[in-house]
């Protein structure tokens, strides 16, 4: 269809790095707070504390397959921990572009419904969203090199097909639902792989994956690591369709990729109706039986979106007979890019957050050119003895990663199970000081009445005195009141956090005095 367009079409894309780029200006402002637990732990296992978010706990609280990689960079590079972050970014960014490499086979029509859907895939990755330094960009790398394998039918290598399919199961463990779909695709019909490829495939998951189960089992007691105990509620629904907002946006558009692709004749469609499917169960069990999902949780469903956007693109320009040249796919590259490098310079610069704040909710959008939590985790290391331990309610990781101080998270998302028998075990105070624990960091100056749930704390604001609670995350239940007597106030910070938790205005550090210690 497009044989003329050579070498726009070729290279064109590589001008989606430029909104990458703008990571550089402020990387603290792109990723969420979750991505920087992998940088902090790989930079501890490379110094020889093993798996580990802060020196007292091991954890395995995390995706396997990025933290060999962040474990790998952090060891071949002799830069300080706060830079590693340039190097990851750098190999999230190549991550991408090899995606698009491997999934040029699914947008075989090229041109301007590819730059549909890598566009997209650019907006959520690079300017959007919330993915650098968390598992995604990995995550996508693996799903577009298996999908490539599977299109070649019965003449995949099965060793390749085994270390692919495991690769996107370590990826990310909830993509055991996308691989039964697209393992379903592979027995069916003529897309049917040798049944010797099929047993080395199974041969290699096996060995691979079972391997890392194994390993969880025995070192800490349950094949499902941590994070996940924590987050999912399975058998019991606990979360709803309309719970969250880019899970609604994804489940609405899959679903009506699904019903197109039923109707429509596009290139790889059943390969792709498979995938979709599995991508819409993955999505349904998230949002059902897991809380605090972010937005890395729906790689699959942003790429069955960006597999969407080009085949209506090209089912669009075939019916309508609209003629594609290189200078219109080449002006429409050009203006996409700076479309979503404006967006990135936006988010690099202000406090924006299309969820949040875009419609003048929350805090308003202001210019911000530092990231506030870095700001606080930067104060708490200027005036903290070095070493100190900090039980914190929420933002851990940039905290750990920009302060160098002991970061412990009160919803255990990287601790061990003996974190949650000591919460449960004793009071909240006395939990502090056997574990030398002087600090604490707490919400404040709450505007709302009521109760408000954190993962590992409550709090009750009633007729103008807020009381706290610790909880378990994993029993899922309040374990031990937490007495603002037995500290001494440090410092107050203003929420750092105000556009995503606004119904508080201020952040409390304290210390345990010493009778308590």
């Amino acid at each position: 269809m497009l044989q003329n367009l050579g070498k726009t079409e070729k290279y064109g894309y590589w001008l989606f790095a430029i909104p990458a780029l703008f990571f550089l200006l402020s990387p603290a402002k792109f990723p969420a707070d979750d991505g920087f637990f992998y940088p902090q732990i790989a930079h501890n296992f490379v110094n020889g504390l093993g798996f580990k978010f802060n020196d007292i706990y091991s954890t395995n609280g995390f995706h396997p397959l990025w933290m060999v990689v962040c474990i790998i960079a952090d060891f071949m590079t002799v830069l300080p921990k706060q830079e590693m972050i340039y190097v990851l970014w750098l190999i999230q960014v190549v991550l991408f572009f090899l995606s698009i490499k491997y999934l040029q086979p699914l947008f075989k029509d090229r041109g301007i419904g590819k730059i549909a859907g890598v566009g997209f895939l650019g907006l959520v990755f690079f300017s959007l969203g919330t993915l650098y330094l968390t598992e995604a960009h990995l995550n996508l790398f693996c799903i577009a090199l298996l999908l490539n394998l599977l299109i070649k039918g019965k003449t995949v290598n099965g060793w390749l097909l085994g270390l692919a399919t495991s690769m996107v199961f370590l990826s990310r463990l909830d993509n055991v639902f996308i691989l039964v779909f697209l393992g379903l695709y592979c027995l069916s019909g003529d897309t049917r792989p040798r049944t010797g490829d099929l047993i080395k495939a199974a041969g290699v998951s096996i060995v691979l994956v079972g391997g890392y189960l194994l390993y969880n089992k025995f070192e800490f007691g349950n094949m499902v690591p941590i994070s996940g105990r924590i987050k999912s509620s399975f058998p019991y629904a606990e979360g709803s369709v309309f719970g969250n907002l880019w899970g609604t946006i994804f489940l609405a558009s899959n679903l009506i990729y699904a019903v197109l692709l039923s109707f429509t004749k596009v290139d790889f469609r059943k390969l792709k109706l498979y995938f979709v499917t599995g991508a819409i169960v993955q999505l349904l069990y998230n949002m059902y039986f897991q809380s605090q999902i972010g937005q890395w949780y729906f790689v699959m469903q942003m790429l069955a979106v960006a597999f969407m956007l080009n085949d209506m693109v090209n089912v669009f320009l075939l019916k309508s007979g609209i003629k594609q040249s290189k200078v219109a796919v080449g002006v429409l590259l050009v203006g996409c890019t700076i479309f979503l490098s404006s967006i990135s310079y936006v988010k690099a610069n202000t406090n924006i957050s299309l969820g949040y704040n875009a419609a003048g909710d929350n805090e308003k959008i202001k210019e911000s050119k530092k990231d506030k939590v870095q700001e606080i985790a930067e104060d708490l290391k200027k005036n903290l003895p070095a070493g100190s331990r900090v039980f914190t309610y929420d933002m851990p990781g940039k905290l750990a990663f920009y302060s160098d101080l002991q970061m412990i998270p009160a919803d255990g998302l990287v601790a061990d199970k003996s974190f949650f028998e000591k919460m449960a075990s004793m009071p909240f105070e006395k939990f502090l000081a056997e574990n030398t624990i002087d600090y604490v960091v707490l919400p404040s100056g709450f505007q709302k009445k009521g109760t408000i749930t954190f993962i590992g704390i409550e709090t009750v604001n009633k007729s103008g005195t807020v009381s706290y609670i610790a909880r378990s995350s994993l029993l899922k239940r309040n374990v031990s009141k937490i007495g603002l007597s037995d500290f001494d106030l440090v410092k107050t910070y203003p929420n750092p956090l105000k556009v995503w938790q606004p119904d508080y205005d201020n952040v409390i550090l304290l210390k345990l005095k010493k009778e308590k210690q």
